[in-house]
């Protein structure tokens, strides 16, 4: 197992306190102190995210924050809003941290799908500069072989969905809009993880909140997915069209394929589960079940 301790005490210059390791994915999570702060430090693989890809997501979310949309903040050490690199296991990471936000996890719920859409589109109405959304480190655009063959059915689904004339909505997307990723603070959802954040069509933030909404057992979707959409709309009343939000849908399956295969170590078995889940989403959006979580 790998002692943190000497790793962020090298990031820092400093001793530190306790460590917890908060999450062991591909992002290493760590809660800590610093300067007597609470904060939460992500330490992110190069081959994932580069150092100026974490200096644009940091850019971002202060300017966010700024904008008063309702998100975590960014902590700086020495000014440096990004530390590192710095070497786990023969793996080149760099770290960012954040304050730590008082609150309560929200939870696929009416109340927090709720809170989670009205802080999701304020964050989507925020008029600020950022870079266009990028399409992720090379390896991320690698696939196994085993997974062609059902992503291009996926993309042969998506070419057959017509958009019309209408231009998509576009603006600033989270790029993970799970409501897993915002800590619920007196009523308001506070929004936090944007590594994936940038200029994008915003009906892949709803589509996102809705795929993974979909995969929480023993969960109201409907009721739940309802109570985001109003929100949202109370905020930020713009309308995306079923034919938008199946291709959106569509495309989330296409990058969840992409991270499994670059990211993720599968035996057969969870690979093949993937596969069919894939499959089970493509007769699910091209079925009038999906018009169960209509827009509006």
């Amino acid at each position: 197992m790998v002692d943190y301790q000497p790793i962020v005490s090298r990031l820092l210059a400093s001793d530190t306190c306790a460590i917890e390791l908060v999450s062991d994915g591909v992002n290493k999570i760590l809660r800590l102190s610093v300067h007597d702060e609470d904060v939460f430090m992500r330490l992110s693989p190069t081959e994932l995210h580069s150092r100026s890809d974490l200096c644009r997501e940091t850019a971002l979310v202060q300017d966010l924050h700024a904008s008063d949309v309702p998100c975590c903040e960014i902590v700086e050490i020495g000014g440096r809003p990004v530390l590192g690199p710095v070497d786990i296991d023969g793996i080149e990471y760099h770290a960012l941290l954040t304050r730590t936000i008082t609150g309560r996890p929200a939870e696929p719920c009416t109340a927090h799908a709720a809170a989670f859409g009205k802080s999701l589109a304020k964050l989507h109405r925020a008029n600020i500069a950022t870079p266009e959304k990028r399409s992720g480190s090379k390896s991320v655009r690698l696939i196994k072989p085993i997974f062609q063959p059902v992503i291009d059915e996926l993309s042969k689904a998506i070419d057959g969905i017509d958009l019309g004339t209408q231009d998509p909505s576009t603006g600033i997307c989270h790029g993970d809009a799970r409501i897993g990723n915002s800590i619920i603070l007196d009523g308001t959802a506070i929004l936090f993880d944007f590594e994936f954040a940038g200029m994008n069509d915003l009906a892949s933030d709803i589509a996102t909140f809705l795929w993974c909404l979909l995969a929480e057992p023993n969960v109201d979707a409907a009721s739940t997915y309802r109570s985001f959409v109003g929100s949202y709309r109370s905020e930020y009343n713009i309308v995306f069209t079923q034919n938008e939000l199946k291709r959106a849908y569509l495309n989330k399956e296409i990058n969840n394929l992409y991270f499994l295969s670059a990211f993720i170590r599968t035996d057969r078995a969870t690979t093949l589960a993937a596969i069919n889940y894939a499959r089970d989403t493509i007769s699910f959006v091209m079925s009038d079940r999906f018009d169960r979580y209509e827009w509006g």
